[in-house]
């Protein structure tokens, strides 16, 4: 079934919802996911793989040396970090940026078009409520660089790929 015969109302002909489903999953899911994990899995302290000593069974204070003793040993957390780094810094495309020639159905453009300007549009409202953000925190006291760690920029529409890229 060609969706771009289909006559249906939008968002009821169930190849509709299966092809936005499938676009979602392959983009912006996948960012969602996988993207984070730089940023998160990188610093080991706050996200370590596993514990390397028997968990505390009471309250007692621990000593700094105590607490390193749960974190893993270097080759395990650079390890950690290389794949945090290799799964959440690959871009090789970007979601609705298409070469000129990639579809031949001419029914394609119109809605081609609209798809790209509601990305921009996303983009400009993410980028402006991130820049609002930013300038709260600096009111704050806080510094420009650790202001702008303050927004948020995972699905910024620029970094999305159109499909998985790992």
């Amino acid at each position: 079934m060609c969706l771009a015969t289909t006559n249906s109302s939008r968002g009821s002909d169930p190849a509709i919802k299966v092809l936005a489903s499938l676009i979602y999953s392959a983009s912006v899911l996948h960012a969602a996911v996988n993207f984070p994990q730089q940023p998160i899995m990188s610093f080991v302290p706050s996200n370590p793989p596993s514990i390397y000593v028997q968990p505390p069974t009471d309250k007692t204070k621990r000593s700094f040396e105590e607490y390193l003793a749960y974190l893993p040993p270097l080759e395990i957390a650079a390890e950690q970090v290389v794949t945090g780094n290799i799964l959440g810094t690959v871009f090789h495309t970007k979601l609705g940026d298409y070469d000129a020639n990639q579809f031949s159905d001419k029914r394609v453009q119109a809605p081609l078009t609209k798809f790209q300007q509601a990305i921009e549009d996303i983009e400009t409202d993410m980028i402006n409520e991130n820049a609002f953000v930013a300038s709260s925190w600096r009111k704050r006291g806080k510094g420009k660089k650790a202001a702008a760690n303050f927004g948020y920029t995972t699905l910024l529409p620029d970094k999305v790929p159109q499909s998985i890229n790992i």
